[in-house]
């Protein structure tokens, strides 16, 4: 779905859709918020793809990563989400028991792949990594490598590295009480 601009409202006339599967809005201008994300995880439980793009990258992203806690506990088909996504706070989610991860679950759950459409502003990479690997166990993050600011394409790198299990993720594991991602798990 494409289009000059594209409203909240104008979304909200597909949550009724509680069998869609996937979205695309590609160059809409809309850049949703936590509610929307909110709205659209509840509506579409069996959502398995996502995406929200603008050509136009100079528009903010409103979402922050509490936003994607939903999909974590409403959609568990999904497998793709594209989003820009402001990561400059990470904060615990404010429903701990819903969001955290549950190692029982882990064998249930998809790959989830996500590209974040031009990262936002961050200071603290672990604490990124290990908000999104709590959401999502099976993670997998993709970048865009044509950021302006090289210093923040290197912080996002070092998330990217921390989820794949290339960076030193001690500390993720630490806090998360993890297993290291490099011992094989029986």
């Amino acid at each position: 779905m494409g289009a000059d601009s594209m409203t909240v409202d104008d979304v909200r006339t597909l949550l009724p859709f509680n069998h869609l599967r996937r979205l695309d809005l590609d160059n809409t201008g809309l850049v949703p918020d936590d509610h929307l994300l909110d709205d659209m995880a509840k509506a579409w439980p069996m959502l398995e793809h996502l995406a929200f793009t603008n050509d136009d990258k100079r528009i903010p992203p409103k979402a922050t990563l509490n936003g994607l806690v939903p999909f974590s506990k409403h959609c568990p088909h999904i497998a793709n989400l594209e989003l820009q996504l402001d990561a400059r706070e990470v904060s615990v989610p404010a429903n701990t028991t819903d969001a955290s991860w549950d190692e029982s679950r882990e064998g249930e759950r998809m790959v989830v792949l996500m590209y974040i459409e031009e990262p936002s502003e961050i200071s603290d990479p672990t604490s990124v990594a290990s908000f999104l690997l709590n959401l999502f166990p099976r993670i997998s993050l993709f970048i865009p490598h044509n950021q302006d600011d090289s210093q923040q394409e290197f912080l996002w790198q070092r998330v990217v590295d921390i989820i794949g299990g290339t960076g030193d993720d001690s500390a993720t594991n630490e806090l998360m009480n993890i297993p290291n991602r490099s011992q094989s798990v029986g």
